[in-house]
């Protein structure tokens, strides 16, 4: 039988010790930087304890949004050093669109913010405080899903257009076995690289992608790069 207290300690225990001054990281060695939408389901699970921790993270993770609205799906501390593709693999002042003063991915995430938001407001003690941030954070929110409903779905279909894995939530999932089969990789289209991913978890190859999946991870944000991040331009020739 599940203890339910002792499950709920031990969750406030994880958001406690991964807390890094302004943003939660998903894991210590794997995962060391901000990502977009765990900084949602987190920010939704400290509504329940801590207000001001669950608006602090995502105030940090929007102020890495882009001019264009996107919301990037990493923004980095720049004191770690244990993660690649790293913020200068990315090199996104190749794009006028992107923030200056914090080093973010080139893509982005599921949006799950403005749930996050709404969980914040109704968990919350204090209505002012809440109340406040709401309106600090609307017209963010409202640029971000702006961005999902033009220039990430041209053609208006109502079905927000993805450039890699990465921005799908569901990275290594079998349903982009097909498309990842069409990417062909040329010699010379692969910068030479290191995975650190299979020293954080240890070599357990079993549980990361193959070495031919994540060279073509790798190669779909060297297109990125080639594209300056355009999404008119990628949306017309990319591969995936």
């Amino acid at each position: 039988m599940i203890n339910i207290e002792k499950l709920l300690h031990n969750c406030e225990s994880v958001l406690e010790n991964n807390w890094k001054d302004n943003f939660t990281i998903p894991a210590t060695t794997l995962y060391p930087h901000q990502w977009s939408w765990d900084a949602g389901f987190i920010a939704i699970g400290n509504s329940y304890r801590d207000t001001d921790r669950a608006i602090k993270e995502l105030e940090y993770l929007f102020d890495a949004q882009w001019k264009n609205g996107m919301i990037p799906h990493i923004v980095f501390n720049e004191k770690e050093k244990t993660y690649f593709p790293a913020a200068e693999f990315y090199d996104i002042n190749r794009s006028s669109d992107a923030p200056i003063h914090i080093g973010t991915s080139g893509m982005t995430q599921p949006p799950v913010h403005a749930i996050a938001c709404h969980y914040i407001y109704q968990n919350s003690t204090n209505t002012d405080q809440s109340l406040d941030f709401l309106r600090r954070i609307f017209p963010k929110l409202i640029n971000w899903h702006r961005f999902l409903m033009t220039e990430r779905d041209p053609e208006q279909s109502g079905l927000v257009t993805i450039f890699h894995p990465w921005e799908s939530g569901l990275d290594d999932s079998p349903i982009w076995d097909e498309p990842l089969s069409r990417i062909v990789i040329s010699k010379g289209d692969l910068p030479q690289f290191k995975r650190l991913d299979v020293v954080a978890v240890e070599g357990a190859s079993d549980t990361i992608p193959t070495d031919e999946e994540y060279n073509k991870f790798i190669y779909l944000i060297e297109l990125m790069k080639k594209y300056e991040y355009n999404q008119e331009e990628m949306y017309k020739n990319f591969p995936f």
